[in-house]
């Protein structure tokens, strides 16, 4: 009875380790690999019987250590809006005003406007006179239009530094309002054409369109962040496209010679030989976990990039419909693993780094032909890129995909250009 007993609890306990493994594979998948280098550091620092292996003489290594920088380093994403304001401010702004302009900043939207009224920082020694001035300053930066109440002040801003004729620079912002909202509400008039000293409507229409009522949103919400390439992919001389890890740290394996030193010195000490036997099925766990995360990120990857070899092979045009469920039937894996696996993690190209996520894209079929999401953006933008300055309405591209046997939506158009800054 004590044998079996024993026996359950070995079983209990070997499966609280399988489900801290699982765990904690499943955590390394989702990192990138700058936080997965330190993360593993974090873990080869504390367990004895983990080393790496230099592979400075890894010939596939140093064939990529010396690639522009574009090409593997650290790739800048685009500054944040307050970044870009801030950085243009301390260039002009004197002692006094600068503490004002980093608070009037700090309290804008990813929209570019105020997100508490101004009246909220008024003080004995800060008045709401100063803050507007200050706010004025700060709306004729770039963008231009920030720092603004709303999206017709934003208009108003950016139309005085490009008027529509002489006498555009007179039209206050009270007046520019009162103009909006009648056109919104009521329709273009007499009152709207007299405020405005405009002569149609079309003509109006045609001017406004030339700025952005919301210019934050021109710029990330989030400061710079560096991005290092998880994956490298590599043309050979057959002309297939191969997948490689991009790491420095070597390769990492078990240090036997070290456990068996140890464990010779331990034998009469039955709970230092306990703590011996502990770590070193830690490392064991670890040297699992790695050899999990690295197989996962190779067949995840060498799948799509091989579905996905026209888009390579065509300077990043014709991207194929490719979803994650498509993936994970392929591989005989589930679609979470899947999506682990791509989390976050860039890809090395000749043609720049891409998000390995950016290489999916949802189906939609239209008649007998199934196009990817990305192949009817594309399509939008080519539209777009046709007609040049001239403004195309939502609903004329609509109609000329609907020519090309592509039905959809008119709002689903506008989100299309609204993700892709068209």
């Amino acid at each position: 009875m004590t044998e079996l007993h024993s026996t359950l609890i070995a079983t209990t306990e070997q499966r609280s380790i399988a489900r801290a493994l699982l765990y904690q594979s499943a955590r390394a998948l989702m990192m990138n690999s700058q936080n997965y280098d330190a993360y593993l550091q974090s873990l080869v620092e504390i367990n004895p019987f983990l080393e790496y292996i230099d592979h400075s003489n890894d010939s596939l290594h140093n064939a990529y250590r010396d690639l522009p920088a574009s090409f593997i380093e650290d790739v800048p994403q685009p500054q944040g809006l307050h970044d870009v304001l801030l950085e243009q401010w301390l260039c002009v702004a004197n002692d006094e005003s600068r503490f004002l302009g980093e608070l009037i900043i700090s309290n804008l939207t990813p929209q570019g406007f105020h997100h508490f009224p101004l009246s909220t920082f008024v003080t004995k020694d800060i008045s709401l006179h100063t803050l507007l001035r200050v706010a004025s300053h700060i709306s004729r930066l770039v963008p231009v239009g920030c720092a603004t109440e709303d999206w017709v002040e934003s208009l108003w801003v950016q139309s005085q530094e490009q008027p529509l004729h002489a006498e555009w620079s007179t039209i206050d912002i009270l007046t520019f309002r009162r103009a909006m909202q009648l056109w919104e509400h009521i329709g273009y008039n007499l009152e709207t054409e007299y405020l405005l000293k405009c002569e149609s409507e079309s003509e109006l229409r045609s001017y406004l369109q030339h700025f952005t009522p919301y210019p934050g949103l021109q710029y990330g919400a989030v400061s710079t962040i560096y991005n290092k390439a998880d994956l490298l992919l590599q043309r050979v001389p057959d002309g297939k496209l191969q997948v490689v890890l991009h790491t420095y740290e070597g390769v990492l394996q078990l240090n036997d010679t070290a456990y068996q030193q140890l464990l010779g010195q331990m034998e009469s000490n039955p709970e230092g030989l306990k703590w011996l036997r502990e770590q070193w099925r830690k490392a064991g766990d670890i040297i699992a976990m790695h050899q999990y995360r690295n197989m996962q990120l190779l067949r995840v990857s060498s799948y799509i990039v091989e579905y996905q070899r026209d888009f390579f092979q065509n300077h990043h045009h014709g991207l194929k419909a490719l979803q994650l469920k498509d993936v994970a039937d392929a591989l005989q894996i589930s679609q979470a693993t899947v999506s682990r696996t791509i989390h976050h993690k860039w890809l090395a190209t000749d043609q720049g780094l891409i998000l390995l996520k950016k290489l999916l894209s949802r189906k939609q079929q239209h008649g007998s032909q199934v196009y990817s999401r990305q192949t009817i953006k594309n399509k939008v933008r080519e539209i777009i890129y046709q007609y040049g300055k001239v403004r195309v309405s939502d609903e004329k591209i609509r109609r000329l995909l609907l020519m090309d046997g592509i039905a959809i939506a008119r709002r689903t158009i506008n989100k299309y250009r609204h993700e892709d800054g068209l």
